[in-house]
Formats: C-alpha cells, structure tokens, sequence
C-alpha cells in the first residue's frame, strides 16, 4: 500500500473510534496467533493461558493500546507518509524492511523525539510492544511477510534517500 494510502487510513483509525475497533477486531480475527509479544510463542515456552492473556493485552482497555495508537500517530506525523501539495506521493523516501521488533523501536523513538519538537508531555506513554505495532501497522494496510516469524518483516517507505533518517 503506498505511503499515503497508509497516512489516511492511520488518520482514519485515530479519529474514528469505532471504525479502529472494528478493524482491530478485525486483524485479531484474521491472525489468531497475534499477542502482545508478536506472533505466536516465538522461541518462548508458553502456555495456551499465557498467550490468550498475551493477545488480551492488545484487545480493548487490555493495557498496549497506547503503543497502538502511537504506531497509527507514526504513520501520521512522519512526512514520509503526507503527500507534497500537487503530488500524488511523497518523493524522497525509499522502502526499509525491517522486522515488527526494529520498528517498534523506530516507533518509539520517533514519536519520543516528535513529542520533544513539539512541545508535547514527557509523560506520554511511548512504548509499543511488538505486538501492538503489528496489530496497527495490519490496521493501517501495511504489508506483511513472513508471518509465522515472531517477529513479522514490514517494508516502509521511511528513509530518506539523501539524508539518511527522517
């Protein structure tokens, strides 16, 4: 999906409330072995119990919806994902793969850094668990591969193709 098909539907989702809950209903439907920790029990022994409780933490008031949110406000704040005026998409950005954990930590410390430039709380909550980017970034129509990896890969348009990161 291109990147600002990706902006609108974010934008979309943080806006509509119901129209986020349906679509994480959804995406848990769609994948059952999503939970917070990823997909499955990766290398991790865990119980049936253990993982239910793991995707519970994703489903409403289960306490990582703060890192769904800060996915969908990533796809939103980032200029990679607003169009130029005149232009049907960003120019300047290229796609980056990465797994669901690398850009988790991407999505921390972008909307961490976007809170400082501009003036927002420090105590805004911006950790995201693994699966709570997953959950948002299927949410928002990214595209996943390797889905019976723990740690799904996503590729984003995200760095700047002459500056390095955005």
């Amino acid at each position: 999906m291109p990147n600002q098909a990706i902006w609108e539907k974010a934008a979309a989702l943080l806006e509509d409330r119901e129209l986020f809950n349906a679509e994480r209903e959804r995406v848990l439907a769609e994948w059952p072995r999503l939970n917070s920790g990823g997909m499955g029990a990766g290398g991790w022994k865990k119980s049936k119990d253990e993982l239910e409780a793991a995707r519970s933490k994703l489903q409403e008031s289960g306490g990582y919806e703060p890192g769904i949110f800060n996915t969908l406000e990533f796809f939103v704040t980032h200029e990679a994902y607003k169009k130029s005026p005149g232009s049907t998409r960003r120019r300047g950005y290229r796609k980056e793969t990465r797994s669901s954990y690398g850009w988790k930590h991407v999505v921390e410390s972008y909307m961490r850094r976007w809170d400082k430039e501009h003036s927002a709380s420090d105590s805004e909550d911006r950790y995201t668990a693994n699966g709570a980017f997953i959950l948002a970034a299927l949410m928002a129509g990214v595209e996943m591969s390797n889905p019976q990896s723990y740690n799904p890969t996503f590729v984003i348009g995200y760095k700047h193709k002459k500056n390095g990161y955005a």
